[in-house]
């Protein structure tokens, strides 16, 4: 008979200790159950409107079991995303800020393991009021980073540096607002702050270079902007460049740099990335998932507003009346099938557009080609499926541009200049389409932009 060691008497112990435990845990996986590690937004809490909904498990679980048993109140209409164990659920629309939701997960959604959720999950949070930041003073040119609550109140200065903001570009949760800040001249750099003016930090070192126009995707997690490079003439033509916020590392969108670009612009759900480029004239639209291209000729030099699917884009173009020239709205189908017509059978004198996040209106600037009712561009709203146009503002003495809806796509803000005072100084307006007033906001500012 032989005998055991010390040594194997010890793992013998191990083994068996093992296989106790996993017996153990096999038996009590059902009275265990599937845990809920994570939740967000989160209770009682206040996100931003375009906040997405997030359920975290602590092990792989069967998606329909799991969504079927999903549920909000009041309710939102939307889609289901999985990262690896976490459930997104993204609502087609911006939520109803000040409105109270509750989201429900009952019991019984299973893993992959066969194991289930003993108890319902519930917990309720508030979407905030969106914000409004803009630059100011519009006439000077150290101008810093302004704050407006939207339903009233005083504005408040967030920051101002020692040269002055060139541009802005709130991150789509609110949390940031990435800067355009200038240096020694030629160089400027992108510099991220948060909502409450604080922490701000120079977002990587653009010199020799010049860096501005920065462009966030939909996930907030890549930064597009313009970079132009140091020539014996000054700065070269500008190329979009990326950069993502994860890893901190930037390269240029297209190896080929011949590509030249400015003004970018991310479609709604992420998907495409468009800007001008000069050298072929023409707004280029980059499909990031299959590289493919889309190039919409044009002769005004920047980009157009993209659809809340991102399928379509309406943008400015020329076109010749007589012996002179005159912007006109174009439409665009960014599918493969492509084409492009006019937005509108009897154009005017329009640009400027804007599409709504719902998709209901756009937003454009019209002026009468025989001037009647002034030089000014006036607010117009074009309803895309019916063609219904309406006329929101009226008034020879202001110009009217820089539209900008808010997340749920009920107010727009406006950038005026009233033509008939010698040292006018733009100005910022806002236009609610629930009761249809028209108010100014700011006397001195300008670039105003919705702060999710």
């Amino acid at each position: 008979m032989s005998t055991l060691d010390s040594f194997d008497r010890l793992v013998l112990s191990i083994i068996a200790g093992l296989v106790l435990a996993i017996g153990s845990l096999l038996a009590l996986g059902d009275h265990v159950g599937v845990r809920v590690t994570d939740v967000s937004p989160e209770e009682g809490s206040s996100p931003p409107v375009t906040a997405p909904i997030q359920i975290a498990f602590g092990q792989p679980m069967q998606v329909a079991s799991v969504e079927e048993r999903f549920s909000i109140r009041p309710p939102v209409e939307g889609q289901f995303e999985w990262d690896g164990n976490t459930l997104i659920f993204q609502p087609a629309q911006a939520l109803s800020p000040e409105q109270t939701y509750t989201v429900t997960l009952e019991a019984g959604a299973e893993s992959s393991a066969g194991r289930r959720t003993l108890e319902a999950v519930s917990w309720s949070f508030r979407p905030r009021q969106p914000g409004i930041v803009y630059l100011a003073p519009a006439d000077a040119a150290d101008r810093g980073l302004w704050f407006l609550p939207a339903e009233g109140g005083e504005p408040s200065e967030l920051f101002t540096p020692r040269n002055g903001i060139f541009d802005l570009a709130p991150a789509p949760d609110g949390s940031e607002i990435a800067l355009t800040l200038a240096e020694d001249e030629p160089i400027s750099h992108i510099w991220l702050v948060s909502r409450s003016g604080d922490s701000a930090r120079q977002l990587f070192n653009c010199a020799p270079a010049a860096c501005s126009t920065p462009a966030w995707s939909a996930d907030g997690e890549l930064l597009a902007y313009v970079r132009r490079e140091p020539s014996s003439n000054g700065l070269a033509p500008g190329r979009i460049w990326l950069y993502d916020l994860a890893s901190g590392e930037t390269a240029p969108l297209f190896q080929d740099n011949q590509v030249l670009g400015f003004g970018p612009v991310w479609s709604p759900d992420g998907s495409r990335l468009a800007f001008f480029d000069g050298n072929a004239q023409a707004i280029r639209v980059l499909e990031l998932e299959s590289g493919r291209v889309t190039v919409i000729p044009s002769l005004m030099g920047e980009v157009g507003s993209f659809s809340p699917d991102g399928g379509q884009m309406v943008y400015t173009d020329i076109r010749q009346v007589g012996r002179q020239y005159f912007p006109q709205l174009w439409l665009a189908d960014l599918s493969e099938e492509g084409g492009i017509r006019p937005l509108l059978d009897e154009a005017e004198e329009d640009s400027s557009p804007a599409w709504s996040p719902r998709g209901e209106w756009i937003a454009f600037a019209r002026r009468r080609l025989d001037r009647q009712g002034g030089p000014g561009s006036q607010l117009m709203l074009i309803n895309p499926e019916s063609g219904e146009l309406r006329q929101i503002t009226d008034d020879a003495a202001y110009n009217n541009t820089g539209f900008q809806w808010d997340p749920t796509g009920q107010r727009l803000l406006i950038q005026r200049f009233n033509l008939e005072t010698g040292s006018a100084r733009a100005e910022i307006w806002l236009y609610d389409l629930g009761d249809e007033s028209l108010a100014r906001l700011v006397e001195n500012g300008f670039g105003g932009q919705w702060l999710p």
